[in-house]
């Protein structure tokens, strides 16, 4: 290349256009980060609802299959809604406690490859609470399906613009 075209080429790469272009692809990058915390925070809401309104019916169904750990608990949860929903390991523990100061569940320690572990089953107690629970559950969980499935059909199907409305 002579020298002329090394000084087209030059500035072209720092021509207007080119800036405008770089500056356009910084602010949408920082958009889509912005989105991304913003789905983050919305997850961590959605977790807060299924953890308060839901993990203490689904560890006790889940205990109604066999006896399991805190962690088994938790990832079968996790396994079983395909990752969308992972309860907090400070979440379950505390949960399990609670279950068993009121009967319905019992913890027992057994000795692990690594360290012990303590598994967890449903008491009589907990399964006739389980029974009671189930009769009385499935009405409010189809309604707050189809109120989550509303909501979300609204949503997505009736986009609006920041500002507009």
């Amino acid at each position: 290349m002579d020298e002329k075209s090394d000084r087209d080429a030059f500035s072209f790469l720092e021509s207007e256009s080119v800036q405008r272009e770089i500056t356009r692809i910084e602010e949408e990058g920082r958009a889509k980060v912005r989105q991304l915390r913003d789905l983050a925070a919305a997850g961590e809401q959605l977790n807060e609802v299924l953890t308060r309104g839901f993990l203490p019916l689904y560890t006790l169904h889940l205990l109604s299959e066999m006896p399991r750990h805190g962690n088994d608990i938790i990832h079968e949860i996790s396994k079983r809604t395909e990752g969308l929903w992972q309860p907090s390991s400070g979440g379950i523990y505390s949960l399990l406690k609670k279950l068993e100061k009121k009967n319905w569940i019992k913890g027992e320690w057994e000795e692990g490859a690594t360290r012990a572990k303590r598994t967890y089953s449903l008491t009589p107690l907990g399964e006739s609470m389980l029974v009671s629970l189930l009769d009385v559950v499935p009405p409010r969980v189809a309604a707050t399906y189809r109120a989550l499935e509303l909501v979300a059909l609204d949503l997505m199907g009736n986009p609006r613009a920041p500002g507009s409305g």
